[in-house]
């Protein structure tokens, strides 16, 4: 138990090392040399406590969405079921996207990889203080391993209350993947697409509630 307690104590001040670094010059500035640096360790120390550079960079990014995290249960307050509470989470989740958009699509925006993505797991276990406050509607949703896993949560729920077909979720699930890719991998890419906060999360909700509209159950 000691020994658990220390290591964990020891990735977090890796952890905070690299946040500091991320507030003063950039998330695409993390290496491992700098942060062992600001740490007063040796590179390889760090890799007793992480995978690799993607490691650490994701857990360090989690750090930053728990503005996104504390906005939920206002966010969804006022919602009376299933699927009024799913679109209300997507409408946020684009709203922060669209305010650290490098920091969310590093985390969120592939699912396949599953290695990568369970370092959302990994933090709650390092800060589980941080959902102490997410609604039970919701709170199982942001330990799971990736967007897609995240997304099903919520989308079980409605069918649990037959807005959806059971039949049908797994393809919902990969339509508002593939909406998010889409317009995150626009919104970093081309000098062109350069819309308004409101702009961005009217567009990227009028393509999600398009889906959620043609799948519900009359």
């Amino acid at each position: 138990m000691k020994k658990t307690i220390q290591r964990h104590r020891t990735t977090k001040f890796f952890i905070e090392a690299a946040v500091s670094i991320i507030k003063e010059e950039g998330f695409d500035s993390i290496t491992i040399r700098k942060v062992a640096n600001k740490a007063v360790y040796n590179s390889a120390t760090l890799y007793n406590y992480f995978d690799n550079l993607d490691h650490l960079k994701s857990l360090a990014a989690l750090t930053f969405i728990s503005d996104y995290t504390n906005a939920l249960p206002t966010y969804i307050k006022n919602a009376t079921n299933a699927y009024e509470i799913n679109s209300l989470v997507w409408e946020c989740f684009y709203l922060y996207s669209y305010r650290s958009p490098k920091i969310f699509f590093s985390i969120f925006g592939k699912y396949s990889d599953k290695k990568f993505n369970s370092y959302i797991k990994e933090y709650y276990e390092l800060y589980p203080e941080r959902l102490i406050s997410i609604p039970n509607s919701i709170n199982g949703m942001l330990v799971k391993e990736n967007i897609y896993d995240r997304s099903m949560f919520l989308l079980q729920k409605c069918s649990d209350e037959n807005f959806f077909s059971e039949n049908d979720l797994e393809t919902i699930d990969e339509f508002l993947f593939f909406i998010y890719r889409g317009i995150m991998g626009k919104l970093l890419t081309l000098d062109s697409f350069n819309p308004t906060e409101k702009e961005f999360v009217n567009q990227a909700m009028l393509y999600t509630n398009r889906i959620f509209d043609s799948f519900k159950l009359s």
